[in-house]
């Protein structure tokens, strides 16, 4: 799902995106050659021509710059995603929340 913009200043993903790879003095091809990230769309990212990412770009560009994809679900305006994750996969990560009070919780209860 990628949203393309017609015009305006700099997004609020392109600074961040900016000022990261600055941060990890790391210019473009080097933080796609290292990531295995498309430069084409980072390209895009940085010049403001994308607004919106599918799960998959916003989960690469997050770890390779080292942020919780939190940053990048909230600069694309994305919170449902993070919520859809957190949702999906919270179990795998946290497994002491299907409990509560020492009682197991069915898995779809929980959901």
């Amino acid at each position: 799902m990628r949203k393309e913009r017609s015009s305006g200043g700099p997004t609020p993903l392109s600074v961040f995106v900016r000022k990261r790879l600055s941060e990890l003095d790391l210019k473009q091809s080097d933080f796609c050659r290292l990531t295995g990230f498309d430069q084409g769309l980072l390209s895009k990212i940085q010049n403001s021509i994308i607004t919106s990412l599918s799960l998959e770009s916003t989960l690469r560009l997050a770890l390779g710059l080292s942020v919780s994809p939190r940053v990048i679900f909230g600069l694309t305006e994305r919170t449902d995603m993070q919520d859809l994750v957190m949702r999906a996969y919270a179990l795998e990560f946290f497994p002491e929340l299907s409990k509560l009070n020492g009682v197991e919780i069915p898995g779809v209860v929980f959901e």
